[in-house]
């Protein structure tokens, strides 16, 4: 297998409790088809298939990752995360899965999310406690996990097991 990537990442900070943070990668990752992990991974498609050197499932061509950091008044931290990349690859499959294709040679779509943490820094028996919600995918981008991908179905193409909006709480207890 090979992996190639270039990356590139910056950090501001003005305070020690405000920062930003950005990192792009750009990278590429191909192995054979027939690869130790997909013996034991993959069950439910054939062990071995004739093929040679693909995409990797794990491939991301490009990822944008940035997170900040803010302290407030009254010891309120907001922290916003975007993330976007690439979608992952995935293959097509008979109804016998065998591979229609290459293998991994299409994509789910772009990934999008806006993630946001608030929480407070409270004193709790001589230890910081941080007490708050997260919010991921605040603006409810359609990011699905999974695909019908077998060629023969009436629901060939669609995407399914979109996460949505989450909202989260969120505990750290600082010694």
């Amino acid at each position: 297998s090979s992996y190639q990537e270039f990356g590139v990442s910056v950090r501001q900070t003005w305070t020690a409790d405000a920062m930003l943070f950005a990192s792009y990668v750009h990278a590429r990752s191909r192995s054979d088809l027939n690869d130790f992990g997909s013996l034991f991974v993959n069950i439910d498609a054939p062990f071995l298939e004739p093929g040679g050197t693909v995409t990797t499932a794990a491939d991301v061509p490009d990822r944008l990752r940035a997170w900040a950091t803010v302290q407030l008044p009254e010891r309120i931290v907001v922290s916003p995360a975007v993330d976007w990349r690439t979608g992952f690859p995935y293959s097509t499959y008979d109804e016998y899965r065998r591979y229609v294709g290459e293998a991994n040679s299409r994509r789910f779509p772009t990934y999008f999310a806006l993630d946001l943490t608030v929480f407070k820094t409270l004193d709790v028996v001589g230890r910081k406690l941080d007490l708050g919600v997260q919010f991921f995918n605040l603006t409810g981008h359609d990011n699905p996990r999974d695909v019908i991908s077998v060629v023969s179905s009436s629901r060939f193409g669609e995407l399914t097991n979109n996460p949505g909006r989450t909202l989260g709480g969120y505990m750290q207890v600082r010694w």
